[in-house]
């Protein structure tokens, strides 16, 4: 999906930046889409100049897709890191069948 739109909604149960999170990410492109259930952990420690540094990792799993993705199977992992209070990077790895 490489060029696609990703919609992801989350929760997360943190104290003092370290805690359980989960949700669903939707990603589309073309008409088609997955829609991925995910779950990890969020990790915050100080930076020397004392700013947080904010990371997460975890697992993820298609639970169903539309279009050219009807019969998706995937799962895989993520770890990602906030650039800012609101901005973070994630990256996606597994296997996706059509």
């Amino acid at each position: 999906m490489d060029g696609g739109t990703a919609i992801n909604k989350d929760i997360a149960d943190l104290f003092q930046g370290n805690g359980p999170h989960s949700g669903y990410v939707t990603l589309s492109k073309d008409g088609s889409e997955t829609v991925n259930k995910w779950h990890g952990a969020v990790t915050t420690t100080l930076n020397k100049d004392g700013t947080p540094n904010t990371t997460m990792k975890g697992e993820w799993q298609t639970i169903r897709g539309t279009g050219k993705y009807q019969n998706a199977e995937g799962s895989g992992t993520y770890q990602g890191y906030f650039t800012s209070q609101k901005d973070y990077v994630v990256d996606w790895s597994g296997r996706l069948s059509e």
